[in-house]
């Protein structure tokens, strides 16, 4: 396993202004003018997560434009039983101001690592932003990284026309009973209502720390 505490992760201290924005997206042929009327992020979006450093435009060789993004991933468990065990999992986004639903299924919760941000932090910050869990007595949440991997690239689905590269480190998190709720969470992330439920599970994610 790597150790958390000590893995720095980063992403070029690049800053863009709007027009050097456009001009890179458009030397690579990004409609990025149908982004907004589609219903998609906008380049405003993106101009922001460039310029708080939580990714990075990387132009390759072959031409093709790619973002590279890391993140933090909590699994997080509940024993509400000796015999039954919970398991939290982002259910589904709802579009507030559409009220579009897009059905999900992944484990846990993922937060964006910030430049000169270790990803041990960016799951702590991850927990008190997205789910309002702040004190640490209430949590069980792993020193170390359980598992590190990078993603295929992938088409992005907020930014059409982009592609992406995910550089996870995913954590394991054991929650008090005194902040499990039944009914799961809502987390409200730029305009879209993120609906997480809890679900049974027979794999503890973490074998070394004890659930309380």
């Amino acid at each position: 396993m790597v150790t958390a505490k000590r893995e720095f992760i980063g992403n070029p201290k690049v800053h863009h202004s709007k027009e050097e924005l456009i001009t890179i997206l458009e030397n690579h042929n990004v409609l990025w003018q149908e982004w907004e009327t589609q219903g998609f992020r906008s380049i405003a979006d993106l101009l922001d997560l460039l310029n708080n450093h939580q990714a990075a435009l990387i132009d390759f060789p072959d031409k093709s434009l790619q973002m590279s993004i890391h993140v933090a991933v909590i699994i997080i468990q509940f024993q509400q039983t000796e015999k039954k065990l919970l398991e939290l999992y982002e259910e589904r986004q709802e579009e507030i101001k559409t009220g579009c639903i897009l059905k999900r299924n992944n484990r846990g919760i993922g937060e964006t690592v910030r430049n000169g941000e270790y990803a041990y932090y960016t799951a702590v910050r991850g927990l008190k932003e997205g789910l309002g869990f702040s004190d640490p007595k209430l949590l069980r949440l792993s020193s170390t990284v359980l598992r590190s991997e990078r993603t295929d690239v992938i088409p992005s689905k907020k930014w059409p026309g982009l592609c992406a590269s995910y550089y996870r480190r995913t954590f394991g998190c054991f929650i008090h009973p005194d902040i499990y709720r039944p009914e799961g969470y809502r987390e409200i992330k730029n305009d879209v209502r993120i609906i997480f439920a809890w679900r049974p599970t027979e794999h503890l994610i973490m074998k070394e720390v004890e659930p309380f």
